[in-house]
């Protein structure tokens, strides 16, 4: 008898990080949709620069996607690996032009973007790394 390999710690902590964001979004966007008002106290609040922006439902929207990657990579399904990869990418690709565009101001914002993105790009060179790809095709069902 086989005993499934265990998934890879990394894999999990990204999980957790990408999960906990997704339940973060979706919960100030059903806080903005009952309660608008209580998210004037929130105004410090990390991503709500997005919240004066855009949409709730479209951030209910953005909120599950993540918890459904996350959901993915706890399960090691490719497509979650794949997924979580593009959409990290896409988030450096966003705030690198925020940083370009001289939208951030300097100090303790700067800093936050900055360390963001490393730690964006450390979950993608992760995800892509040989033996993590090969564990990831190794759960494939059996055809």
């Amino acid at each position: 008898m086989l005993l499934p390999m265990p998934r890879p710690t990394g894999v999990t902590i990204i999980g957790c990080f990408i999960c906990l964001l997704g339940v973060y979004l979706c919960s100030l966007a059903a806080m903005r949709l009952v309660l608008p008002s209580a998210l004037v106290s929130l105004r410090g609040a990390p991503f709500m620069f997005a919240m004066r922006r855009a949409n709730p439902y479209v951030l209910l929207l953005i909120g599950t996607a993540w918890v459904l990657v996350s959901w993915g990579l706890f399960q090691l399904h490719d497509w979650a690996r794949f997924t979580a990869t593009i959409l990290l990418g896409v988030g450096v690709a966003w705030e690198l032009s925020l940083l370009a565009s001289g939208k951030v101001q300097s100090g303790p914002q700067l800093v936050a973007y900055l360390l963001e993105i490393v730690v964006r790009l450390a979950a993608i060179v992760y995800l892509m790394r040989f033996e993590v790809v090969a564990r990831f095709r190794l759960n494939r069902p059996l055809s």
